[in-house]
């Protein structure tokens, strides 16, 4: 079976909310990034889950700031990105083997963000929320591998989030 990593579509995916604010912004004024872990209930009486979403949170952070963040000495850095992970989980290896192809066992990031101007206390973009599940493929690092899970979410962290978001801001400033 393929590698599969699905995005949830959902309203934010159709419908991007941009303030009419936007206009007096550029692009090139992300200047801050901020990264918290805010994990649903569930999530957050698992210590694992607490943990990973920590790496998640770090491997997210250097990922946006690499993506988003274009320095410029003429720009002044107004806007401020601020994302928190709500759930993470690793998944089962049991359930990937056994039920895979209909979701279950597979490891799941999800994400809120918005884009402010945290002098005025305005967002510009957001809230906005983004769904990532990855299946992972079976095979023996599914069978014999102790993190496979752990690496599926963080390479979501480092890839599919920050991929993501990016796509969102620029498609907004374009639009300005």
């Amino acid at each position: 079976r393929a590698h599969t990593i699905r995005r949830k579509k959902n309203k934010s995916d159709v419908t991007m909310k941009v303030l009419s604010a936007i206009n007096s912004y550029s692009r090139d004024e992300i200047g801050h990034i901020v990264v918290e872990v805010a994990l649903n209930k569930s999530d957050e009486n698992v210590t694992h889950h607490v943990k990973l979403a920590n790496q998640a949170a770090d491997v997210l952070k250097t990922a946006l700031y690499q993506k988003i963040i274009r320095p410029s000495e003429s720009n002044p850095e107004r806007l401020t990105l601020h994302v928190q992970i709500t759930q993470c989980s690793d998944g089962g290896r049991i359930g990937r083997r056994c039920c895979g192809g209909v979701s279950i066992g597979w490891a799941v990031l999800f994400l809120n963000w918005n884009l402010s101007d945290d002098e005025i206390e305005e967002i510009v973009i957001g809230p906005e929320t983004e769904h990532f599940r990855d299946s992972g493929t079976i095979g023996i690092a599914d069978i014999c591998g102790h993190n496979l899970g752990d690496n599926f979410v963080l390479g979501m962290a480092k890839d599919s989030g920050p991929n993501a978001i990016s796509e969102k801001i620029d498609k907004a400033f374009q639009n300005e």
